[in-house]
């Protein structure tokens, strides 16, 4: 099921100082992609066409342990509504392939 807000629980390790997160979206139209840590946004990815990015992201200052990290998107879109040929009606949102820290 697709969320605007949709995370999961990580563990950063003594010296991990840096997020590189790699996601996907299809919609083609512009957005930007907020992406946190807990409850501290570490910054955006701008979509402004379909297709996969990478982007890094500095950790705050001693974050080590157990955290939440968590995308949100402006809105939800079904491809059948905006893909021609399409019928696909799920609800849809941002595809993260990736988190690796480092």
């Amino acid at each position: 099921m697709a969320a605007r807000r949709a995370g999961i629980s990580i563990l950063i390790n003594p010296g991990e100082t840096r997020l590189r997160v790699e996601a996907e979206s299809r919609n083609p139209y512009p957005y930007l992609a907020e992406i946190w840590l807990d409850e501290k946004q570490l910054g955006t990815m701008n979509f402004n066409t379909p297709g996969v990015q990478f982007k890094e992201f500095p950790l705050p200052a001693n974050p080590i342990g157990p955290a939440r990290l968590s995308s949100r998107v402006p809105h939800l879109w079904r491809p059948a509504q905006l893909i021609r040929g399409s019928d696909d009606e799920r609800l849809v949102g941002l595809a993260v392939h990736s988190a690796t820290l480092g």
